[in-house]
């Protein structure tokens, strides 16, 4: 699993042997002068630097758009243990996604723990759109078998073989109640299938995991992310499991707790929130760069990747994720 930030890129590579890699890249800023932003579109290759090791440049020999189309699961945790606010606010923020979306990209549903739905990509966008707007309205009907990671597993079965872009967005209360599967098994599922994993957690969240950076959230709604220093610890209790799958997916974690006793959560107040960070994971997901450059023959074993000083003339950059592959190299 491997994570990176805007500032450093982290590249674990095996062999003395120069290798082309085409390596997936999204670079997330605001423009100057400007008040909002996400994905910088129009990006050249002059507008980056590559550094590996102690100060060595590599050349980028092609930076390529992609904004094609894109599988997206939404797995939604509908326990009876979140209030029922929450449980309307994950459903009416997918839902939001979904009527904000390129008519190209494809999308799935699938529940756990609460209101059992399952709707395959083959079912359509309609049939996702019926079952969300059931849920939207909190209905008290069949419970469904399945914890969260056990729906997380049945919908990488219905993703099948990767596609470039594939995510699964996850709105979850915590990572419990599993019958067939954990956290040590779902996370290699993730890595092996080049499935993102992006989440809004609605309950407490662990944040001082050994991940190797930390994330937060800008008032725009767009994500933060740093090199980790020390302890950084942020929370010392709560789900330990779901921070650390997500980063090291290249996907992005927000925490909307739902279930902390001196807020309550009202559906009017905090739905606008969630269908922001929704829409700025969505951007993300949709569209992304293909990297390529040539490794050097050397042991390399971290890199960076950065604006150029020219660019950050024109943008401030807030954070860039996505996993590394490096035997995906040709």
């Amino acid at each position: 699993m491997r994570f990176r930030g805007l500032a450093v890129f982290l590249l674990s590579a095996v062999g003395a042997i120069a290798q082309s890699c085409d390596i997936p890249v999204d670079i997330v800023g605001l423009e100057k002068g400007k008040d909002s932003g996400g994905i910088i579109r129009g990006l050249k290759t002059e507008d980056l630097t590559a550094t590996v090791g102690k100060g060595k440049h590599v050349p980028i020999e092609s930076l390529t758009y992609d904004a094609t189309p894109r599988r997206i699961l939404f797995v939604l945790d509908t326990t009876r243990e979140l209030p029922a606010d929450a449980r309307r606010a994950e459903a009416q923020t997918a839902l939001y996604m979904l009527d904000h979306s390129r008519p190209m990209d494809s999308f799935a549903l699938i529940t756990a723990r609460g209101s059992a739905r399952e709707i395959t990509f083959d079912q359509g966008r309609a049939a996702v759109k019926d079952a969300l707007q059931e849920l939207s309205s909190d209905p008290r009907d069949k419970l469904s078998s399945l914890g969260v990671l056990d729906a997380v597993e049945q919908g990488i079965e219905w993703i099948g073989a990767p596609k470039s872009g594939d995510a699964i967005f996850l709105m979850a209360m915590d990572l419990e109640g599993n019958h067939k599967t954990s956290p040590r098994k779902t996370a290699p599922l993730l890595h092996e299938h080049h499935i993102r994993l992006f989440s809004i957690a609605l309950g407490f969240v662990n944040l001082a995991n050994s991940v190797k950076a930390k994330q937060g959230m800008t008032h725009l709604g767009l994500g933060l992310a740093e090199p980790l220093v020390g302890a950084g610890i942020v929370y010392d209790n709560g789900e330990q499991n779901l921070y650390p799958m997500v980063v090291n997916s290249g996907g992005f974690l927000s925490v909307q707790n739902a279930n902390d006793g001196r807020h309550e959560f009202k559906l009017s107040e905090r739905l606008p929130r969630m269908e922001q960070i929704g829409m700025q994971f969505y951007q993300i997901i949709a569209e992304f760069y293909h990297m390529k450059l040539s490794l050097p023959d050397a042991h390399t074993h971290e890199w960076t990747v950065e604006l150029s000083d020219s660019a950050k003339q024109r943008w401030t950059p807030i954070w860039s994720v996505y996993p590394q592959e490096v035997d995906g190299c040709k």
